[in-house]
C-alpha cells in the first residue's frame, strides 16, 4: 500500500511541475504544494496503518468473544447439570422422608385404634436397656404371654431397645 501511495505521489509531482510550467507558478509555491502533497501522502498511509490495526483488533475481540461465548455455554451446561443433579438428590431424599413419615404414622395410628376401638385396653411401654419382658410384665401386673401376644412376638426374648410394646390392662 506505501508502494502505491509512493507512486501517486510521485505522479502528482510530475504532474505539479508540468503544470506549474506551463501556468508560471512561483518555485516557491510548487515547493509548497510539494510539501503540502508529501504532507497528505503522509497522512494517508497513517490513517490507513491505523485503519488496518483497528481491523485487527476488531478481530482479536470478534475471536475473544467468541471465546468467552463458548466458555460461558459450557459453564452454564455445567450449572444446570448440577442443579438437576441437586434436585434429583433432593427428590430421593424427600421420597425416603416421606415413606418413613408415612411408616410411623402408619404405626401410630395403628396403635391408637387398637386401645380407641376399644379391642384392647392398655398402655405401650419403651424398652429400655436391661428390660426384659418379665420385668416388664411384672412391673405392670401383666403376662409375659399376654405381652408375646398382644405385640405379635415371636419369643419373649425377641424385644430390643427403642421398641415400644403394647401391655394390655
Amino acid at each position: 500500500m506505501k508502494l502505491i501511495m509512493n507512486m501517486l505521489f510521485g505522479v502528482m509531482l510530475l504532474g505539479l511541475c508540468s503544470c506549474t510550467t506551463t501556468r508560471g507558478m512561483k518555485s516557491s509555491e510548487v515547493q509548497d504544494l510539494k510539501a503540502e502533497v508529501y504532507q497528505l501522502s503522509n497522512r494517508v498511509v497513517s490513517l490507513e496503518e491505523s485503519n488496518q490495526n483497528l481491523h485487527s483488533q476488531m478481530e482479536a475481540l470478534r475471536v475473544s468473544n467468541a471465546k468467552n461465548q463458548l466458555a460461558m455455554q459450557d459453564a452454564f451446561a455445567r450449572a444446570k447439570q448440577d442443579l438437576d443433579n441437586a434436585m434429583s438428590s433432593q427428590g430421593a431424599l424427600k421420597n425416603s422422608i416421606i415413606s418413613e413419615i408415612s411408616g410411623k404414622m402408619a404405626k401410630v395410628v395403628s396403635e391408637q385404634s387398637r386401645t380407641a376401638s376399644g379391642g384392647d385396653v392398655g398402655r405401650y411401654h419403651t424398652v429400655a436397656k436391661g428390660d426384659t419382658l418379665s420385668a416388664i410384665a411384672s412391673a405392670y401386673n401383666s403376662n409375659v404371654q399376654v405381652i408375646v401376644k398382644a405385640n405379635n412376638l415371636k419369643s419373649a426374648n425377641a424385644i430390643r431397645i427403642g421398641q415400644k410394646i403394647f401391655i394390655p390392662e
